[in-house]
């Protein structure tokens, strides 16, 4: 397996791995997030926490990614 290495951040597949897309744009420094986790009520929302910033919400919007 060829591995590319990213830059840091979080980074989504909705392809079973085969392409990622980062989603963290917008965060100060992508080097200090430190969990993150699906909303168990639903599974388009995304939560992280980050040092310094608290936490962020992240929803994904399936009618808008890319096929």
């Amino acid at each position: 397996m060829n591995w590319d290495f990213l830059n840091h951040g979080v980074y989504l597949s909705e392809d079973g791995g085969q392409t990622w897309s980062k989603i963290n744009i917008g965060i100060s420094s992508s080097t200090q997030i430190f969990d993150l986790a699906f909303d168990s009520q639903n599974e388009d929302l995304l939560w992280l926490t980050h040092h310094g910033s608290g936490f962020f919400k992240g929803e994904i919007n399936r009618e808008k990614a890319p096929k």
